[in-house]
């Protein structure tokens, strides 16, 4: 349906494209950062919260996240690479990243640590003295 563009535009564009995704997603660390701060530290903020509980949850998430990636998208398994639009990679990444964080509040709330935080303690305070 569109004819594909020049050599020439592709790598000036696949050159914008890697900086402003290095640099955008420092950018986006930078914003949500200014918006923490500028909330009120007085009352619930459960947002900020639920966030920080991924931050220190963070391998635990990352590893759900790369399993739920690993399903949907390895050819034995679901393999929906091709029936999948772009529109809907977005919102399956979306979904992955909200139930990530729905998860880790969860434990933030009972009181547990990540599984793989818990393991990697466990691993590297083995034969220590407590």
């Amino acid at each position: 349906m569109l004819t594909p563009p020049d050599r020439s535009a592709l790598e000036l564009f696949g050159s914008l494209h890697d900086a402003t995704g290095v640099l955008g997603g420092f950018g986006y660390a930078a914003l949500l950062s200014l918006i923490a701060v500028r909330l009120p530290a007085r009352g619930p903020r459960p947002m900020v919260d639920a966030i920080a509980a991924v931050g220190q949850r963070s391998m635990t998430c990352y590893l759900a996240q790369s399993v739920i990636w690993a399903v949907v998208f390895t050819p034995f398994l679901l393999d929906l690479s091709d029936p999948l639009t772009v529109a809907g990679t977005a919102l399956l990444a979306t979904t992955t990243w909200l139930i990530t964080v729905l998860l880790a509040d969860r434990m933030r709330r009972t009181g547990r640590r990540g599984p793989f935080e818990t393991l990697v303690r466990r691993v590297t305070y083995r034969g220590s003295e407590r």
